[in-house]
């Protein structure tokens, strides 16, 4: 089956681009397109995705409040910033709002596939400009100690599962519960570790030691 792949993107170039080259591709299917904020809040009522490619600059909005609408409306999708913003505020504040991937629109070019095949599998897809930037902002602060989280069993399992590399409908089968539920419990996992996106999520357990 298919990842099915949310574009938000309002160059209309740049959009039949991306939609072109998942079309040619066996894993990635462009679900819907968005030109806009609203554009890309009304897909996300309408359809359930996989993965999201997303720009930054939007003439209603930016790429940072289509990020939080995912947080807040399908927590598990993979979202990757597509966009020729390359400054260190604006990639700390998407890796904040729960972005997997940065990508710069030059690398897309020759890439996209790859780099979102990554995302899929669990990594973290980053144009080679963007990657001290995301090194600085991870790296925790020995000044600041963290407070203790402690996940339940089940919570627990479901975190090793996306460890694995398990979608949740995946982690769902192999735990023998609805995906729903998994939903449920991913939910709770992001807000004790305080983060909005697997790729996080994965790096503060590491962090913390709970992995």
């Amino acid at each position: 089956m298919k990842h099915r792949v949310l574009i938000v993107e309002d160059d209309p170039d740049w959009s039949i681009f991306f939609q072109t080259i998942f079309s040619q591709s066996v894993n990635f299917e462009a679900t819907a397109v968005a030109c806009n904020l609203r554009a890309a809040q009304l897909a996300l009522r309408r359809y359930r995705f996989d993965a999201a490619l997303i720009d930054i600059g939007l003439p209603d909005g930016t790429g940072l409040d289509v990020l939080a609408n995912l947080a807040r409306s399908q927590p598990d999708v993979e979202a990757a910033i597509c966009t020729i913003f390359e400054d260190e505020e604006t990639v700390v504040a998407a890796v904040r709002q729960g972005a997997s991937g940065y990508i710069l629109k030059e690398s897309a070019a020759d890439s996209l596939i790859e780099m979102m095949s990554q995302m899929m599998a669990g990594g973290a897809p980053l144009s080679p400009k963007i990657a001290r930037y995301i090194l600085k902002f991870v790296m925790p602060a020995p000044e600041a100690p963290s407070e203790p989280v402690t996940l339940t069993e089940r919570e627990m399992d479901v975190l090793v599962s996306i460890a694995e590399g398990n979608t949740l409908r995946q982690a769902g089968r192999s735990l023998g519960v609805a995906e729903s539920t998994i939903r449920t419990h991913v939910k709770r996992i992001y807000s004790k570790l305080n983060v909005n996106s697997r790729g996080a999520a994965l790096l503060e357990a590491t962090r913390r030691q709970i992995l």
